[in-house]
């Protein structure tokens, strides 16, 4: 139960810290995000939805690691539409780490949603 704590409290004050300027990161002038994220832009949207309370990107914490999803699934032709549907739907999808809520608990929208997957594939 403390470690639960421990990790919510660290979600807490990462997600505090993070600055955010009222657009979806990566947004170009259009509004549209790019096609692939770079590393900085990938951590502003996971930041905003809240995926960091769960995932970093090398370690385990509630969920699994980032590159660690993108070796299960980037050789995978449709890793990309694979984990956007996880996000959306939520589930277990075999990792025994627990439930993700869909869209983790975040609001993310679908665009940033996929932008994020597509990001997410590319660690392999």
């Amino acid at each position: 139960m403390s470690r639960f704590l421990a990790f919510s409290l660290l979600a807490i004050l990462a997600a505090c810290g993070s600055k955010f300027d009222g657009k979806p990161p990566g947004a170009e002038k259009s509004g549209k995000l790019p096609a692939v994220l770079t590393r900085d832009e990938a951590m502003k949207l996971a930041s905003l939805g809240n995926c960091v309370s769960c995932h970093k990107m090398d370690d385990r914490l509630a969920g699994p690691g980032w590159r660690e999803v993108g070796v299960r699934y980037g050789s995978d032709s449709k890793a990309a539409p694979l984990i956007s549907s996880h996000i959306r739907e939520g589930g277990t999808f075999g990792w025994n780490m627990g439930y993700m809520p869909a869209r983790g608990g975040g609001a993310l929208t679908d665009s940033q949603i996929d932008a994020l997957a597509q990001y997410i594939a590319t660690l392999h």
